[in-house]
């Protein structure tokens, strides 16, 4: 009888701690970064100059964060579809402090095959700090006068490839359409953390 009780006792430990596991990946999986302070129109002080009469597209992403290749994933969609219109910058944000090898390509998340993107190196962050970025995966898109018109991340979720509201935005706005949707929350690691784990 004890051996029974002390079975099921053990069995209930073992369920309840799987089950407090997966709560917890779920609401890390889920929980969005803090918003950082972007300008409402193009910064003058930017190294990056925009294209006349195209959109611009900026993201930023640390070269450690897992959530990365998701974020390049997406990032890679919509170059394929918007090229003409669009043009994108992908920067790598090399936080103060962190070890020099780390603004070496072969340290990075491989990027997949992106036509038209420029992958840029951020040494120091400073044009993440210019944007106000502070989360890995945050993307904003400014129209052709140079007005910031999205802000946000581009996956539903750390690490999650797939349909979501801040890609459809973006493809709205770059076909010309107007979208309600102007920021949506984004999911990835601290972008000036020197570890690189979110």
């Amino acid at each position: 009888m004890l051996r029974h009780r002390l079975t099921a006792l053990v069995l209930s430990l073992w369920l309840a701690s799987i089950a407090l596991a997966q709560f917890w990946l779920l609401q890390h999986q889920f929980t969005p970064g803090p918003h950082g302070d972007t300008p409402n129109v193009w910064p003058v002080q930017s190294a990056i100059c925009p294209q006349p009469g195209r959109f611009t597209l900026l993201m930023f992403a640390h070269p450690k964060c897992p959530c990365t290749r998701a974020s390049l994933a997406e990032l890679a969609k919509i170059s394929a579809r918007s090229a003409r219109e669009v043009d994108c910058h992908f920067l790598y944000v090399v936080p103060p402090g962190a070890p020099p090898e780390w603004a070496s390509p072969e340290r990075r998340v491989s990027p997949p095959e992106m036509p038209g993107v420029h992958i840029l190196t951020d040494g120091d962050g400073k044009e993440a700090h210019l944007f106000g970025a502070e989360i890995s995966g945050l993307t904003m898109l400014f129209d052709p006068t140079g007005k910031l018109i999205f802000r946000g991340g581009i996956t539903s979720g750390r690490g999650h490839e797939g349909d979501n509201p801040g890609q459809a935005a973006l493809f709205a706005w770059i076909s010309g359409h107007e979208s309600d949707v102007k920021e949506v929350p984004v999911f990835g690691c601290p972008l000036f953390d020197p570890q690189g784990s979110n």
